[in-house]
């Protein structure tokens, strides 16, 4: 079994740096660092190993479970802002705002879920998500790519999707310094 406590330390990590360059409290910063550093030299194998800031040519087993694991979180967001999207009674900000983080979650802005947002119900829930294709190098992009699929209940009914996932290398903003970093994005949905 793969400890992701390691993972998990390295992530929360980086994003306490993140969080540094936004923040005023200066003791705050310094505490945030010095655990930076901890955790950091507790772990180099661990961020060497699966936070890569370029497409490698293959991915190692835990690297393959790390993305498919967050490919999986990625869909339940999707899942959890068509809720907020789909739902009449919210306030028209926070509707719009997470449409654009759903937006986010997307390689295209040019792409199908299949009338996904009428199916979903405040009842649905998730009953399984697996990848029948692991993520692979395709040889017509230059990333890799794999198929999630996802089992669930809408309202009473069993029914399973197929969801294109996609690896690929992206620039992104971390505080502010932009950094070329690699990144789960989810693609059509059928």
């Amino acid at each position: 079994m793969v400890n992701y406590k390691r993972y998990i330390l390295v992530v929360f990590a980086f994003v306490l740096i993140g969080c540094m360059n936004k923040s005023g409290n200066e003791d705050m910063n310094v505490a945030a660092s010095a655990g930076m550093e901890s955790v950091a030299s507790n772990n180099k194998d661990v961020a060497d190993e699966l936070i890569v800031a370029e497409l490698p040519l293959e991915l190692n087993e835990d690297q393959q479970k790390a993305y498919q694991l967050r490919a999986q979180q990625k869909f339940q967001d999707f899942l959890d802002y068509l809720k907020i999207v789909s739902d009449p009674n919210l306030d028209k900000g926070l509707v719009k705002h997470s449409e654009e983080l759903m937006k986010e979650l997307f390689i295209s802005d040019t792409l199908n879920y299949y009338s996904l947002d009428s199916v979903i119900v405040p009842d649905s829930r998730v009953k399984n998500l697996t990848f029948i294709t692991p993520l692979q190098k395709d040889s017509l992009y230059d990333y890799f790519t794999g198929k999630l699929q996802v089992n669930m209940f809408i309202g009473k009914m069993d029914t399973s999707f197929i969801v294109n996932t996609h690896l690929i290398e992206t620039n992104k903003q971390f505080g502010d310094t932009e950094q070329k970093t690699v990144e789960v994005k989810l693609g059509n949905i059928y």
